[in-house]
């Protein structure tokens, strides 16, 4: 080889490298920004085109972004799909993207209780927590207004299980009596809804 082959390849290379490095200092950024302004959707696109990029080689996927991305959406079936789609070693050997699925697994069987227990009981990554902390209160907004779909009356005991509670009856029923909500609360401190689909029937 020409004595300068080497030293054009090697540099092309490094080159190269930069370049992909920079690249996904960027995409990290990028992905900061979508969950400082908690775009759901846009963080879910944003993790897809890396899973795609992943793919081929040129990215590093962010799983548990896109999982998470995917709950506070509400589409635990996306989970579903996703941890299918992932490499079997991830699977066995992140435990925190187990965590996950067990989550979506939970609410997609609609095992509330269950889904707060299991969000309780793993100890999130420092980068994780915040975002498992608010799926925590969105799926218990969700829950609030399924229950007032379903229910006419409920106990405290079973609002404060449905809605991640268990230690807090009184503030489950709280929850459901707020001017959001407007649950009445009756003389034997369950919660009462007079616009529900039940009530009507």
């Amino acid at each position: 080889r020409a004595p300068g082959a080497w030293n054009a390849a090697g540099e092309t290379h490094t080159a190269g490298g930069q370049r992909q490095r920079l690249r996904h200092l960027a995409m990290a950024d990028a992905l900061t920004e979508l969950v400082a302004a908690a775009d759901w959707a846009a963080l879910a696109r944003a993790c897809e085109e890396l899973e795609f990029e992943a793919a081929e080689g040129g990215a590093v996927p962010r799983y548990d972004l896109q999982m998470l991305a995917y709950l506070l959406l509400d589409d635990a079936l996306g989970v579903k799909f996703l941890w299918s789609r992932m490499p079997a070693g991830l699977r066995e050997n992140r435990a925190e993207l187990a965590a996950l699925r067990e989550l979506a697994v939970h609410l997609q069987r609609r095992s509330y209780a269950d889904f707060y227990a299991a969000l309780a009981a793993h100890q999130w990554s420092g980068e994780l927590a915040p975002l498992v902390a608010q799926l925590g209160d969105a799926t218990r907004e969700r829950t609030a207004r399924l229950l007032a779909r379903a229910y006419a009356n409920i106990s405290a005991a079973d609002a404060a299980s449905l809605l991640g509670l268990a230690d807090g009856a009184d503030a489950a029923v709280a929850l459901l009596c707020d001017d959001a909500h407007r649950w009445t609360r009756a003389a034997d401190g369950a919660a009462h809804h007079a616009a529900s689909k039940r009530a009507a029937a």
